[in-house]
């Protein structure tokens, strides 16, 4: 039990007593009753989470009920829904979009197959499923009891959907961040564009005086950029200081509060040539 639970994964951040089952219904009064299964792939925290795909089909063919399952395909093969499964398909994005084009590859097979119980049977397209196979079970004349449960249990994938979920924020995050780094540059270049014009208008007698000793246009030009190369230089030296220390600051309270969580960050520096 050390051994299983030393991750933290099992036990969480809080505190967590283990007990036999058999004790534990005793306890509560509810001998011989289950409410949940976890099952943990081979693997560590990162790549157990490749072999989800492959035990979920496998466990949600053996739960299923085949007889309802035939139903079920014999519902959906017809042309009404496999047109209304295309639509659904389109407007969807990401992993739900793969499954549903999944199922409609299994629904143009001759006969029932375990690719289709495994995607008929996956939570995050019941939602899309049901009210489909309800107006078709209305249609054929059924009423809801046309419409055939093919288990009494799900299976869930739960460390594939809270890796989307955070891919999901991590992308509008990114996606946040992107947007103000775009106001920041355009603020910055119509920035640089006053500090031209400011230099330019306080030094308007000296730019005459230039001109009417014979400075050319483009010498008037290249002593504006040469001092603005010079500010820019500085300034810049400055950002990158206040920004890497911004960086260590943020790293280090994120670390704070997220080591409760067995999550830990570390500040790390690199150079690209």
């Amino acid at each position: 039990m050390r051994a299983v639970v030393r991750s933290g994964d099992l036990g969480g951040a809080q505190p967590t007593l283990f007990l036999s089952l058999t004790t534990y219904q005793r306890l509560i009064g509810r001998e011989g009753s289950i409410n949940q299964v976890l099952v943990a792939n081979r693997g560590d925290a990162s790549t157990s989470v490749r072999l989800s795909g492959d035990v979920t089909r496998s466990l949600r063919v053996a739960l299923a009920d085949r007889g309802a399952a035939a139903a079920l395909f014999d519902l959906f093969r017809t042309e009404t829904a496999q047109n209304e499964l295309v639509g659904a398909a389109r407007s969807a994005d990401g992993r739900q979009r793969q499954k549903l084009e999944g199922l409609l590859r299994s629904l143009r097979q001759p006969a029932l197959s375990d690719d289709f119980i495994g995607l008929a049977t996956d939570p995050d397209l019941e939602r899309r499923l049901f009210p489909l196979g309800a107006r078709l079970a209305f249609a054929g004349g059924g009423g809801l009891s046309g419409i055939p449960d093919l288990s009494p249990l799900r299976v869930l994938e739960v460390k594939q959907a809270s890796q989307d979920q955070a891919d999901r924020w991590g992308g509008a995050l990114t996606s946040v961040f992107l947007i103000l780094g775009l106001f920041s540059l355009a603020t910055g270049a119509l920035l640089v564009f006053l500090i031209f014009l400011t230099l330019a208008a306080q030094r308007r007698s000296e730019l005459g005086i230039t001109r009417a000793l014979g400075g050319r246009q483009r010498d008037v030009i290249l002593t504006f950029l040469l001092e603005g190369a010079a500010y820019d230089v500085l300034a810049s030296a400055l950002g990158l200081v206040l920004g890497a220390l911004l960086a260590v600051a943020i790293t280090g309270l994120g670390d704070a509060a997220l080591s409760q969580y067995g999550l830990h960050l570390q500040p790390t520096a690199w150079a690209c040539c």
